[in-house]
């Protein structure tokens, strides 16, 4: 069964990587878009302007992953341990889309945070702020907490403000005995 995997790749070898896959018939893409540039000599050009540097995607089966290792520029095949971690199909064609979209549609990244993350403001009027992370009515929110008091207050922010102090600890999962 194939399915969608991250490699990780030697800097700026994305292309190259996504060549190489393309002839030995496997499907793969780096998520990028072409942005018109206008240097400081006012020379026009185009540039890459790559979402996740130094990252491939590549669907193949896993048990037949002897092409894909044996490229010179990949370095791994994200995963835990011994085992690469599939992506799952939507996750990997909702970055397609975003990627693909109009050119008039403002694609940024943006800091990768759940619900309930603590994080600190970078900049605005709340910079160095430090809370935790909700969305609400699709924007970003920084809440502050009085625990004494068990009293919070949020202000809506820039995403792209933000940046990861603590991860929120994560309820582990039981297995049945």
């Amino acid at each position: 069964m194939e399915n969608w995997y991250a490699l990780f790749t030697r800097s700026a070898q994305e292309r190259v990587v996504v060549d190489r896959l393309d002839s030995v018939g496997i499907e793969a893409f780096y998520a990028f878009r072409t942005e018109k540039v206008v240097d400081i000599h006012r020379n026009h050009r185009e540039r890459e302007r790559k979402f996740f540097p130094g990252y491939v995607f590549a669907r193949f089966s896993f048990e037949n992953r002897r092409p894909v290792i044996m490229i010179p520029q990949v370095v791994s095949i994200l995963g835990s341990g011994p085992d690469a971690i599939s992506i799952p199909d939507t996750e990997v064609e909702a970055v397609r889309q975003l990627v693909n979209s109009p050119a008039e549609t403002a694609v940024e990244s943006c800091p990768f945070v759940n619900a309930g993350d603590q994080v600190r403001v970078t900049y605005g009027p709340l910079r160095g702020q430090v809370g935790y992370f909700a969305m609400r009515k699709n924007s970003a929110r920084v809440i502050v907490s009085i625990q004494m008091l068990a009293q919070s207050i949020s202000a809506e922010v820039d995403a792209d403000a933000l940046e990861l102090v603590e991860r929120a600890p994560r309820p582990q999962l039981l297995r049945a005995a």
